[in-house]
């Protein structure tokens, strides 16, 4: 059962990413320890601590927001094989003459069968094709968050969680005073 109460998974192919279950066994192994405490700015003030809280709040909110997009594409990928199967997968149901011997209803059967075996075979090979891209781009994001979380509150991560409107540009400034939010 999905975290997310507002997604419907009944009759569904594909899970939702539920809490970040399944990547957080290697996020852990990534980002595990502490922050060495205490955590002065270089203007003595609590700029560090801001950053660094602001690195992990950027971090948490790419993730976040990659879950969103992978769930919702998981609800689309389900409400397409949901239809189809609704839709019978698009084959009409068997169909025999009015005076059909029990050999001609067998054959007529086992037709049918295999050409919904056969849509469905499609269909599935489809959705899961899309399920892996969509898959790849959750994974992209959470190497991605990783990768900021273990560089730390650099003025680099900082700006490229600025940019990306995950943390607001002041943080830079309290950070990394004199350092100006470059393009690039």
């Amino acid at each position: 059962m999905s975290v997310n109460k507002d997604h419907d998974v009944e009759g569904g192919l594909f899970s939702h990413y539920d809490a970040a279950l399944e990547a957080s066994q290697s996020a852990l192994g990534s980002t595990g320890g502490r922050l060495d405490a205490p955590i002065h700015a270089r203007d003595g003030g609590h700029g560090a601590v801001v950053a660094a809280a602001a690195v992990a709040a950027g971090s948490v909110r790419l993730v976040g927001r990659a879950i969103d997009t992978y769930d919702d594409h998981v609800d689309e990928l389900n409400g397409r094989w949901r239809s189809a199967k609704a839709a019978n997968f698009g084959i009409a149901p068997v169909a025999s003459g009015e005076v059909a011997s029990e050999a001609d209803i067998r054959v007529a059967t086992l037709a049918h069968a295999d050409r919904l075996l056969d849509a469905k075979l499609a269909l599935l090979s489809e959705l899961e094709l899309a399920h892996g891209e969509i898959r790849r781009d959750l994974d992209a994001a959470i190497a991605a968050a990783v990768r900021l979380l273990a560089q730390g509150p650099t003025a680099d991560v900082l700006r490229e969680l600025v940019a990306a409107g995950d943390v607001p540009s002041a943080v830079l400034g309290l950070a990394h005073p004199g350092d100006q939010l470059r393009a690039g």
